[in-house]
């Protein structure tokens, strides 16, 4: 159908914009009676051409358009298939002049086109049409068909759809309350009376305080004053969730807030709590972090270190994330490192290189990413000096942080290290330099090979060997050559 459309947008802006003939409609709808799918697709792509044609931009006259389809609609010889789609076609160019028409469709016990009429009114503005849909919601007795009218003047966007729905939702029925809460959320700061009405009232159906709750928030969008009052009076843990986060949200103290989320037995909220309170460094929460963290529940110690990095005291938070480091729990170690790694210190720096020869895999790969994050701006040269002057941990840490960092001439010295006599830092320096290094430091690993004596030479040897198979050229197939 899109294709046939394309193909027919150039004709029609090349004619002149002529009315839609009520004749031609008529005879484009009688073929929706044919039982060939073909027939059909042809009668409905028609259809939409001439609809088109009489309703150009700028040109069209889309009432008198819609007093043709309503005459086509209502004569007696057009089939139900053809009047679900002139209702589609309609639901495009609809005015005012299609309210009877559509009125005399919803009541007629079609429930198919009821539907298809139900979506044609909601695309007209008019208070007419409101009137309409409100009578119809009232009258509605299946739960589908009032959630369909409810949306319906919502999407429209009238004020007449206010009353009707906040009567809606004084249904002693919990699902009609609820049907009406939503559709008010999306009518914005008008719905915002009658839904704060409802709540205050005291007659809502227990089951739906919570979605009108919701809804007065959307409604309200997020005012800071609102979502407090939601905060405080609702019992249901993702509404009092989602209210403290707006109440919260602006550049105003919260400490009180803040302190009252955090002592929530909602997990979710006082998780939220936490977070909300490191972000905005409120003393409800920062104030007593160093004394309470060991005695908090393990979640908690977890949010906590992801949100650590909002800490301004940098030394407190630095001091929470090392105290974190030895615990048991092997989450929480990892939390710590990726807390660490967020801090440009050098604790941090010096306890991530700890953690890389931690015998639990996760541990060693969460330092590595601690390390290679962190913003430390003397990092380097803290590595650099255990390369080059350091000894035992400490200079088997800085051999095995070098490759992650990639430490500006870091592999010269990683080579030197391996041509050196102390077996195990010349065993991980081989490990970091297989992925790091270039043809130009196998080069020079070659060369220190050729002139290096036994035992020494025959590990460098090993050590070209195995770069040069990782570096895969023909180069450095070359190079490794004289040493076989």
């Amino acid at each position: 159908m899109k294709l046939l459309t394309i193909l027919f947008i150039p004709l029609l802006l090349a004619m002149p914009c002529a009315a839609l003939d009520q004749a031609a409609v008529t005879t484009v709808a009688a073929r929706f009676a044919s039982e060939s799918y073909d027939d059909q697709f042809k009668a409905r792509a028609e259809l939409d051409a001439l609809v088109d044609t009489a309703t150009l931009p700028d040109r069209g006259d889309f009432a008198a358009a819609t007093r043709t389809l309503c005459a086509v609609l209502n004569d007696a010889t057009t089939t139900r298939e053809a009047k679900k789609y002139l209702l589609r076609a309609m639901r495009r160019i609809v005015t005012e002049d299609a309210v009877e028409t559509l009125t005399s469709i919803l009541k007629g016990g079609d429930a198919m086109l009821a539907e298809e009429a139900r979506q044609v009114l909601e695309a007209i503005p008019s208070p007419a049409a409101s009137a309409v849909l409100a009578e119809a919601l009232r009258a509605a007795i299946d739960f589908r068909a009032k959630a369909g009218f409810a949306d319906s003047l919502a999407l429209q966007g009238s004020d007449a759809a206010i009353a009707p729905l906040a009567e809606l939702l004084q249904d002693p029925d919990p699902q009609h309350a609820r049907i009406a809460a939503a559709a008010l959320a999306k009518l914005g700061a008008r719905a915002v009376a009658p839904l704060k009405e409802a709540l205050a009232g005291g007659k809502l159906p227990a089951a739906a305080v919570p979605e009108v709750g919701r809804a007065l928030l959307i409604a309200s969008s997020g005012d800071p004053k609102t979502a407090a009052k939601i905060f405080h009076g609702t019992q249901d843990s993702v509404l009092k969730t989602a209210a403290f986060l707006s109440a919260t949200a602006g550049a105003e103290n919260h400490d009180e807030l803040i302190a009252t989320a955090a002592r929530s037995e909602s997990a979710a909220l006082r998780h939220t709590a936490l977070a909300r309170g490191l972000e905005q460094n409120s003393p409800a929460i920062t104030g007593t972090l160093a004394q309470g963290f060991a005695q908090m529940p393990a979640d908690d110690r977890l949010v906590v270190l992801g949100h650590l990095h909002y800490f301004k005291d940098a030394a407190v938070a630095e001091k929470i994330a090392l105290s974190a480091l030895v615990a048991e729990s092997v989450d929480e170690r990892i939390a710590a490192l990726a807390a660490l790694g967020r801090m440009p210190t050098a604790g941090a720096i010096h306890a991530a290189l700890g953690a890389l020869s931690a015998r639990e895999p996760r541990i060693n790969q969460a330092a590595a990413i601690a390390l290679a994050a962190n913003a430390y701006p003397e990092a380097d040269s803290v590595l650099l000096a255990n390369l080059k002057d350091g000894s035992g941990d400490a200079r088997l840490a800085a051999i095995k942080a070098a490759p992650i960092r990639a430490i500006p001439g870091g592999n010269a010295i990683l080579i030197e290290i391996l041509a050196g006599s102390d077996e195990e830092a010349a065993r991980e320096a081989l490990k970091s330099l297989y992925f790091t290094a270039s043809i130009d430091d196998l080069r020079t690993l070659c060369a220190k090979a050729t002139t290096t004596e036994e035992p020494q030479r025959k590990s460098l040897v090993a050590a070209c060997t195995r770069i040069a198979g990782r570096l895969g050229s023909e180069e450095a197939m070359t190079l490794i050559k004289p040493l076989q």
